[in-house]
């Protein structure tokens, strides 16, 4: 976090701005040509607008709420927002680092088909 100076209002440098100027003065950053310059602005951009592109969509869903409520509190437990916790076992699903099983009340397992 930046610190002010209340008798010249300049601001202190954080860690990391420390250790670029400190870089910085040991030479270890070069200039580099403009048409290079430029190649990087333009990949930088691109990755930018590609990130940008990832908007996550809302979803809605009318879960059991006894089931809603045990699943906030798992998430909880983990530490987590009960959505980061949902997206993430959606993820390792679709990735296929799980497979599901659904057990009935007699306790026998179907397996869903694709």
């Amino acid at each position: 976090m930046r610190n002010t100076s209340q008798k010249n209002n300049i601001k202190a440098l954080d860690v990391i701005e420390e250790t670029i100027m400190q870089a910085d003065k040991r030479g270890e950053y070069k200039p580099i040509a403009e048409d290079e310059f430029k190649t990087r602005k333009a990949q930088l951009e691109q990755m930018a607008k590609a990130t940008m592109q990832k908007v996550r969509k809302p979803i809605s869903f009318k879960p059991d709420p006894t089931t809603l409520a045990a699943f906030k509190e798992k998430a909880e437990h983990e530490g987590l927002p009960y959505q980061t916790l949902l997206n993430f076992l959606m993820k390792q699903y679709v990735d296929g680092n799980f497979k599901l099983a659904i057990v009935n009340n007699q306790g026998t397992s179907h397996r869903l088909q694709k």
